[in-house]
């Protein structure tokens, strides 16, 4: 089975859809996938995913599923010594290196502030969500790996945001999910692909073959936008904060 995680194309915020760039991200998608084999398609609730959605699979005839846990991980939190950043990413790297929770899959659900503000149950929600759909489509969790109830080479897209993508891929890897947000950068529209591995009869594991894609946006000599990454120099008159 393969999981193909597409983050929305360039967003409007202020409006939960996509801004004129995304418009034309969403139809490099479409051209992208037209040839594709697409078996199953889940989105987020919000405008911007399920925007994207729409414009991308224009003329495949695939019936797109809502799925709410998809919907943007937004548990607000307050950072140490970054007030003006409220999400559970991005953290001043002074702070987050400090953090050996963070770093440790088993210790990060009892970091303090992960309590405090509820982060464990929001990623609980998330990982119980993608175990329904992968139980739906063959494969059930069974510790860290999962049981192949039915095996399949079924190709399953899921359209949701920045840090529900990291709490995905977390999930199936056992990478802690501040490490991937902190770390990791997807453009918006970004194509990550998961696959299965059944090496032994009955026993999948999950494995990354590509993370943010932008091939479509090559293709169009389109060039990714600068949204989820922060300035390579701090004289750049990029995002800084």
């Amino acid at each position: 089975m393969k999981l193909v995680i597409i983050r929305h194309a360039d967003p409007d915020y202020e409006h939960d859809s996509l801004t004129p760039r995304g418009v034309v991200e969403a139809n490099a998608l479409k051209d992208y996938l037209k040839d594709k084999r697409i078996d199953k398609v889940y989105s987020s609730p919000y405008g911007r995913a399920k925007l994207t959605a729409k414009i991308s699979l224009e003329g495949k005839n695939k019936d797109i599923k809502v799925a709410d846990f998809l919907h943007e991980f937004n548990t607000h939190i307050v950072q140490p010594g970054n007030p003006f950043n409220k999400y559970c990413w991005d953290f001043l790297p002074s702070y987050f290196t400090e953090q050996d929770e963070f770093y440790d899959a088993s210790r990060t659900k009892d970091h303090p502030l992960v309590k405090e503000f509820g982060l464990d149950k929001a990623y609980e929600t998330v990982c119980n969500g993608l175990d329904d759909i992968l139980k739906e489509n063959g494969y059930e969790r069974c510790g860290r790996y999962y049981n192949v109830i039915k095996s399949n080479d079924n190709v399953v897209l899921l359209y949701c945001h920045l840090g529900t993508m990291g709490i995905i891929l977390s999930h199936l890897t056992g990478i802690p999910f501040l490490l991937i947000n902190q770390y990791f950068s997807v453009a918006p529209s970004g194509i990550t692909v998961v696959n299965t591995e059944e090496r032994r009869e009955g026993i999948a594991q999950w494995r990354v073959a590509r993370y943010g894609d932008i091939s479509h946006l090559t293709l169009k000599g389109l060039e990714p936008s600068f949204s989820a990454r922060f300035c390579e120099q701090f004289v750049d008159d990029t995002r800084h904060d």
